[in-house]
């Protein structure tokens, strides 16, 4: 099987089948001494004649975003599935610093066996909570300008601005806020309490996370007036 080919700001590794690449702040790729940033926080392996990437580290979800489409596959903490694209970028944050790797995926021939991964290789709900009408908008309006333009640098206006583009008072604001953080980080997300960080921070964490895991859509843009 052809080799798998990873790069990283210019630093190429290329990764023959019977091997394997680890990357994060101490990995085989090491990205960035960031103290927010596992050890280790995912792996590439070849298995059953496919180029697998795991989820190694217990905060960060990796997004592989297909760079000839608009598909994406999200993996949680503690998650594996194969890599089904060709050409494909791979996408986490550490702390308020969001990171990209390039991969280019040897594919398996289209004659061969449709594959078929295992049950419970994934967990696609990780970090996913029914929202209420106010907090889905509370979102939308954060996460507006990569809605509006994902290939563009997020925008983080202030929460005054937040607040008045959502015409609520900046307590309602700020309670609403609060009670999604809450939420989410009950259900394994790091990064959003007011102790890990700064208030910034924080709305650039939701921000990620609600983007990465599909929690708001280009759809959502008409909760906006």
């Amino acid at each position: 099987m052809d080799d798998l080919v990873v790069e990283y700001c210019g630093e190429v590794r290329r990764v023959a089948a019977h091997e394997s690449l680890c990357f994060g702040r101490r990995g085989d790729l090491a990205i960035d001494d960031n103290p927010f940033m596992h050890r280790v926080v995912g792996r590439f392996e070849c298995s059953e004649g496919r180029w697998w990437i795991h989820n190694v580290g217990a905060a960060a979800v990796l997004a592989v975003h297909d760079r000839r489409s608009s598909a994406v596959t999200s993996l949680p903490p503690g998650s594996a599935a194969p890599v089904v694209y060709g050409d494909a970028t791979v996408r986490f944050s550490a702390g308020p610093t969001a990171y990209e790797l390039a991969i280019q995926v040897p594919l398996p021939d289209a004659t061969t066996q449709p594959f078929v991964a295992p049950p419970a290789t994934t967990t696609i709900d990780f970090g996913r909570v029914p929202l209420t009408d106010d907090q889905r908008k509370l979102i939308v309006a954060l996460c507006e300008s990569a809605l509006r333009d994902p290939s563009a640098p997020v925008q983080l206006p202030t929460n005054r601005l937040l607040a008045r583009r959502l015409g609520w008072t900046l307590t309602k604001y700020n309670r609403k806020l609060d009670n999604v953080c809450e939420r989410l980080s009950r259900q394994g997300v790091r990064g959003l309490h007011r102790s890990e960080g700064r208030a910034a921070d924080r709305r650039q964490v939701l921000i990620r996370h609600a983007m990465t895991a599909e929690l708001v859509t280009a759809r959502d843009l008409e909760l906006l007036d």
